[in-house]
């Protein structure tokens, strides 16, 4: 939810617009599944449109544990899930992420001149693949 706008609920063909181009194949762009370690509560309830409790537990369990969730069996035993909310969310999240935004700002020693550069990487194939990259 974002400070002043009204909260509604997204449908579920939000998470076909959620697309990461797989060029091992046609090329095509295919569903990407949302990270439940970096979803926020809004993005569990809204996009994924969870029930409030079942999100409030996702929450709660990932960060009980310093780890996060490293399984979507870390959830089995959740109260009040269902195996079917199981078997949903499994088609639509996970729990690792494949693209990352890398972004960093340096200072040279001599100058002290600052320069900053932005990457986005995507590390699902080998080698990574850099997806974009910018600097000043």
């Amino acid at each position: 939810t974002v400070t002043g706008v009204q909260t509604c609920a997204l449908p579920i063909s939000v998470m076909n617009e959620c697309t990461i181009k797989d060029t091992r194949t046609s090329g095509n762009a295919i569903a990407g599944k949302l990270n439940l370690n970096a979803a926020s509560r809004a993005v569990l309830r809204d996009v994924l449109q969870l029930e409030p409790r079942f999100a409030e537990s996702i929450l709660t369990r990932r960060t009980a544990k310093s780890e996060g969730i490293t399984s979507l069996a870390d959830l089995v035993d959740l109260p009040g899930v269902t195996q079917a909310q199981l078997i949903t969310l499994a088609q639509m999240a996970d729990v690792t992420s494949n693209v990352y935004t890398i972004d960093s700002r340096g200072r040279a020693q001599g100058s002290g001149a600052e320069a900053e550069m932005l990457a986005v990487v995507d590390r699902s194939a080998v080698p990574a693949r850099v997806l974009e990259y910018r600097e000043p």
